[in-house]
């Protein structure tokens, strides 16, 4: 969203987060793979008090939208999530289950959630300060077979958003973090998406 806000400054910005579970077919479609889905807006920046009150008017009327008063925190905190678990599964070859259930899979997880918050912060993101303990509370509980739509992607072979670890590698350079795994998965990524070209 921030290269958003540079390329529209002074503009009135809405931010949203997505919370869904997805694939895409041979076509290119993409398919709900769970009937879980959650969506949070607000106000990212310069939306005059008078039109967010007309927006919030028309999204109240849409049971699965949710207003957050601090969306620039939504938006970090779904980046660092995604970003850690998609660079795991990718990194690994495997789901959740796959490496939380072998010995020292847990301590993956939280050095890939541990890093991209460390990456976050020091780049101004805001995190909740107990973010890292609340995502290790959720690993156990997951399904064995949950995974991420990266993963999903690679194992078709299709294109993946592998700039969104780059971008996480940049803010680690450009703010002199120390982000050893964040480079491994992105190295990783960069070798997939050469060899499917």
């Amino acid at each position: 969203m921030h290269k958003i806000a540079k390329m529209y400054p002074e503009q009135p910005l809405l931010g949203g987060v997505a919370r869904a579970e997805s694939t895409l077919d041979e076509q290119g479609r993409i398919i709900h793979l769970t009937p879980f889905n959650r969506f949070t807006y607000g106000n990212y920046g310069q939306i005059p008090d008078e039109l967010y009150n007309k927006i919030k008017s028309l999204f109240s009327k849409v049971a699965a939208l949710v207003e957050k008063e601090n969306i620039k925190q939504d938006l970090w905190e779904k980046y660092s999530y995604i970003s850690a678990l998609a660079g795991l599964t990718t990194l690994f070859r495997g789901t959740v289950g796959d490496i939380r259930d072998t010995p020292g899979g847990l301590d993956w997880f939280r050095r890939a959630f541990t890093e991209t918050a460390e990456v976050i912060r020091h780049a101004g993101g805001q995190l909740a300060d107990d973010l890292v303990d609340r995502y290790m509370k959720g690993i156990p509980d997951m399904l064995p077979d949950s995974t991420s739509s990266m993963h999903r992607d690679m194992q078709k072979g299709l294109p993946t958003e592998h700039d969104m670890h780059g971008y996480l590698v940049e803010l680690a350079h450009d703010h002199g973090v120390q982000a050893p795994l964040l480079e491994v998965i992105f190295q990783n990524l960069e070798i997939y998406e050469n060899k499917r070209r």
